[in-house]
């Protein structure tokens, strides 16, 4: 038999408890990355993986004060940002971003396609008619380097395909 808390007191202590563990779980930062994994919250490892992959990578730093690395695949410069910092480090997930500028703007059409058949990868068309193009990985508690390797593969698959079909 379930016995309920009867006790208004008792209710209103078991509450409160629920709701700072709440608050204590919400709150806590995430673990970085262990040792042999790469994570957002290791800008310089993230490029060295990529030199490592044969990619052009040059850390820089974005206005905010957080990582992002500049580099280029498939005949198209990208940019992998660095989100979830707190104050420029500790930071828990990547985004790798292109934009791709044209004299007449895709074909919405195209582009809702896009998303509708990739899985990875999704795309807009921006407010000057740019394609843009994002796809986001987490890193917390951090990837295997086949881990990052893969990501890496699938977003240069994206920006291949995205030149074959949109961009031309």
């Amino acid at each position: 038999m379930i016995r309920s808390i009867r006790r208004p007191a008792a209710w209103l202590l078991a509450l409160l408890l629920a709701v700072l563990l709440a608050a204590f779980l919400v709150t806590a930062p995430p673990a970085p990355a262990t040792a042999g994994m790469l994570g957002a919250d290791d800008p310089e490892g993230i490029a060295r993986a990529l030199g490592q992959a044969g990619a052009p990578a040059e850390l820089q730093q974005a206005p905010d004060g957080s990582p992002l690395i500049v580099s280029s695949a498939a005949g198209l410069n990208y940019v992998l940002y660095f989100h979830g910092c707190t104050d420029g480090a500790g930071c828990t997930s990547l985004k790798f971003a292109v934009v791709v500028s044209f004299e007449v703007p895709p074909d919405p059409a195209a582009v809702n396609d896009w998303n509708r058949t990739t899985r990875y990868g999704k795309a807009h068309v921006g407010a000057e008619g740019e394609l843009r193009m994002e796809y986001d990985i987490s890193t917390v508690g951090g990837l295997p380097p086949e881990g990052f390797s893969a990501a890496l593969a699938i977003w240069e698959e994206l920006l291949g395909r995205l030149r074959r079909t949109i961009a031309g």
